[in-house]
């Protein structure tokens, strides 16, 4: 019944804000029946809590972020991705960007407050390296990158032709970043 709810209005949905995912499902099905959709803003989470408080019920786990590799691989629509605040580590941004060296159509990702060091921030700076992409905006502010994913990411730059803006804030980066 909800998936024919669902089905009767996906044609016409361009964004979807999901900021209170509890559960930790395939989302694939429900974005292949949203063949117009541009935006997209998860956050795995709850609020207001209180004492019910469930460390399980927050942040993105490596089976989502695979779910949205397959999509992100699939989809000719989205442009924007925001996945704000989802305790993203390096293994998961690495699997996430499996989907996005074969996505052209992102143009703005929003990966700010996770918990992306190096190892992932290297992934994203060899997506970005490849030249393929058309991704104009990218927000990594407040994670753990530090100077040499700064560096990783400059030189990533240096080839890059697409992205026109780049946070980077909240980062410890050095001197040498």
């Amino acid at each position: 019944l909800l998936m024919r709810e669902v089905d009767a209005g996906m044609h016409f949905v361009r964004t979807l804000k999901l900021k209170q995912l509890l559960s930790h499902l395939d989302l694939c099905p429900l974005l292949e029946r949203a063949p117009s959709l541009c935006t997209l803003d998860l956050t795995y989470g709850a609020r207001k809590l209180g004492m019910e408080f469930d460390k399980g019920l927050f942040g993105m786990h490596m089976q989502d972020a695979a779910s949205l590799a397959s999509y992100l691989a699939k989809t000719h629509t989205l442009t924007t991705l925001r996945l704000r605040e989802n305790l993203l580590t390096d293994e998961a941004t690495a699997t996430l960007c499996d989907g996005f060296v074969q996505n052209d159509t992102l143009t703005c990702l929003d990966l700010a407050h996770n918990r992306i060091g190096y190892t992932g921030v290297r992934r994203l700076a060899k997506w970005l390296a490849l030249g393929a992409s058309a991704l104009l905006e990218l927000d990594l502010s407040d994670n753990d990158i530090g100077g040499d994913g700064a560096a990783a990411l400059g030189k990533a730059l240096s080839v890059n032709r697409s992205l026109a803006s780049l946070s980077l804030r909240l980062n410890a980066l050095g001197d040498e970043g």
